[in-house]
């Protein structure tokens, strides 16, 4: 189950016209809460849901709602307080130890499906998008137009308005379709990443081994025109690929390039590059969280990939991991994963 908004979105359009839906969106917090405000749940008639905006102790009652103000015909707000000691108070049952205000609104025709669908549409055209709630008045409309703020549902306030700023999915291409990536491509299809992945060698692509959701590409290197992407990834396992690949992503409009292997094979990757190296090159790749098998490099290369994209790189630096055993003095490598954890927790 997905639940990103550009997951939940194609879902609702499918079928808003069969059922009633209601829209549920988290506009301001106090204190701790699971999910932040820009959070989306989508609720039709019969209390199935797409989306959440908690780890699970809201939702229940969020349906209940939800049905209430469909049944109604009326937006409401719905205030979840872990210090209101009156009746209504599931969050004495939380253990989040913060507010969260609710708002739910009936989607129907007459108020263009709060826009949702045109907030739909500027995601699948790989655009940011500002999506605009006023949840102090009655009857309002919620505004959508195109962002250039690259934050990801950052939420900003004015008045009784809060405005939320939504990224399209990031789209990765992957250079090598050996075993190893088969679960790096599952890792970000359970996040809802785009995947493209480039191979030409016989040998190595078999597209029975991805999901129908990755775009394999058997185009020569020469012929490959790039589209827009967030992250390259090489991982050929051959000096001569890894270079084409890597020079090709210095012309992309990629944020995070890494290359696999150790830095001694890594020296002779970029001394293969028919272009120079003008982008930063992540290598060896993946966070150093002491990965060794394919599952857990995919791991590390996700988690870095999303710390470079959200900005969460201390100094812009993310730790690596080696990929041999070389040397290297134990404490060093504790210092490294002490700051490893201070680099995820920023």
């Amino acid at each position: 189950m997905h639940h990103h908004v550009h997951k939940i979105l194609p879902c609702w359009a499918q079928q808003k016209k069969e059922l009633s839906w209601a829209l549920a969106s988290i506009v301001e917090i106090s204190g701790s809460s699971y999910r932040k405000p820009g959070a989306m749940m989508l609720i039709n008639e019969q209390g199935k849901s797409l989306g959440i905006l908690s780890g699970g102790c809201l939702e229940a009652d969020v349906i209940l709602q939800a049905q209430k103000a469909m049944h109604l015909n009326k937006n409401r707000l719905i205030e979840y307080d872990t210090y209101d000691d009156g009746e209504y108070n599931l969050m004495q049952f939380l253990g989040c130890g913060g507010a969260i205000s609710v708002f739910i609104q009936p989607l129907k025709k007459s108020n263009n499906y709060q826009n949702l669908e045109l907030l739909l549409a500027g995601l699948n055209a790989n655009k940011s998008m500002y999506y605009c709630i006023n949840y102090k008045q009655t009857n309002s409309t919620n505004e959508c137009v195109e962002s250039h703020d690259s934050i990801n549902e950052r939420a900003t306030h004015n008045n009784n308005q809060v405005g939320f700023h939504y990224n399209p999915s990031p789209h990765i291409a992957i250079f090598g379709a050996g075993l190893d990536a088969i679960p790096l491509v599952n890792i970000m299809h359970i996040l809802g990443w785009r995947v493209s992945l480039y191979d030409t060698r016989s040998t190595h692509v078999n597209s029975k081994l991805f999901s129908n959701e990755t775009h394999i590409i058997k185009t020569p290197f020469e012929q490959i025109n790039l589209p827009e992407i967030h992250a390259g990834i090489v991982m050929g396992h051959n000096l001569n690929f890894d270079a084409q690949a890597l020079s090709l992503l210095q012309s992309s409009s990629a944020t995070y390039i890494g290359l696999l292997g150790p830095k001694h094979r890594q020296e002779k990757v970029i001394s293969l590059m028919s272009a120079p190296l003008l982008k930063k090159l992540y290598g060896p790749i993946g966070l150093n969280i002491g990965g060794e098998l394919p599952e857990e490099i995919a791991l590390s290369i996700v988690a870095q990939i999303q710390a470079v994209l959200n900005n969460r790189c201390k100094n812009n630096k993310c730790e690596s991991q080696e990929y041999e055993n070389s040397k290297y003095d134990n404490n060093k490598h504790e210092q490294k994963l002490s700051e490893h954890h201070q680099v995820l927790n920023t």
